[in-house]
């Protein structure tokens, strides 16, 4: 299953540093400048037409975001944390129950998983990584048995983790609702 998964590996790596460096380079605002100077040299008026005019609402929307570098290098942690951590789940599930595959198909399964999961075809993704992850794990060599559990586990994890988010979420929010009452009952009628 993928002949060639090291060389996937090193084209997503790849294209992930280009997408960093277009990122970094279109906040700069020399750049910016240089090549609004190149447009209007060769006098390209985007604003005559009407994608033009939206795309440079869109780019200068994007651009208020340059004064905030470290609220997007700090999002952008977070996100590459947030992707990472099911990787690492299930990998680390895969070595407890002693299946041997390598690191790199979670980097590859995963993701993949994680959008399957989100369609709507099944309540919170039951049955659908499970299955997933009981196909792709039998092409490289593991049974049906423990794919299978690996996926359940994985499934159960993640809805386990996301339950004590929504019981603190919940305990907030009655706790906002008994305040609000409380000041509502002490206003004057």
């Amino acid at each position: 299953f993928f002949a060639g998964i090291w060389d996937f590996f090193w084209v997503l790596v790849i294209l992930l540093v280009i997408l960093l460096a277009v990122i970094y380079l279109s906040l700069n605002r020399a750049i910016s400048l240089h090549l609004q100077g190149w447009l209007r040299g060769r006098h390209i008026h985007l604003e005559q037409y009407r994608l033009g005019r939206k795309l440079k609402e869109i780019y200068q929307s994007y651009q208020g975001y340059r004064q905030h570098k470290p609220a997007l290098a700090l999002f952008f942690v977070l996100s590459l944390a947030e992707n990472l951590l099911p990787i690492w789940v299930n990998y680390c599930l895969a070595l407890a129950f002693h299946l041997e595959v390598a690191p790199l198909y979670f980097f590859i399964l995963v993701p993949i998983s994680l959008v399957l999961i989100r369609l709507p075809i099944s309540i919170s993704g039951i049955g659908v990584q499970e299955g997933f992850f009981v196909y792709f794990l039998g092409l490289i060599g593991v049974a049906n048995s423990p794919a299978l559990l690996l996926g359940a586990a994985g499934n159960i994890i993640a809805i386990l983790s996301i339950l004590v988010g929504g019981v603190l979420y919940g305990i907030s929010g009655l706790n906002m609702s008994a305040a609000a009452k409380g000041v509502s009952a002490a206003s004057p009628k």
